[in-house]
């Protein structure tokens, strides 16, 4: 659609994470349907702004409202780097 013209150039990353969202929770719909009716919790960890995008999304596929955990995968890249040896050990609180 941006190819041709369809669509303008400022919206079309919106509207292609509209898809590709879209798509991934329709697929985990099918996966996981049945865990989420029995109760289990909906978490949603990430990017604010992208896990907003997600957070509605769910709450229309899924019928539940998830929780968002904040964005720890900094935090948790720091840790690995520091468990693999790719940054020194000392000068860092863990």
């Amino acid at each position: 659609m941006g190819l041709f013209g369809r669509i303008e150039q400022p919206v079309l990353a919106d509207y292609l994470s509209g898809i590709v969202i879209g798509r991934e929770l329709v697929l985990a719909h099918h996966r996981f349907a049945t865990r989420v009716e029995a109760g289990a919790p909906l978490l949603i960890i990430g990017d604010d702004a992208l896990c907003s995008r997600y957070m509605e999304e769910i709450s229309i596929i899924f019928g539940a409202t998830p929780t968002h955990m904040g964005n720890t995968a900094p935090a948790g890249l720091f840790r690995f780097a520091l468990e693999a040896g790719l940054l020194p050990q000392s000068g860092f609180a863990s």
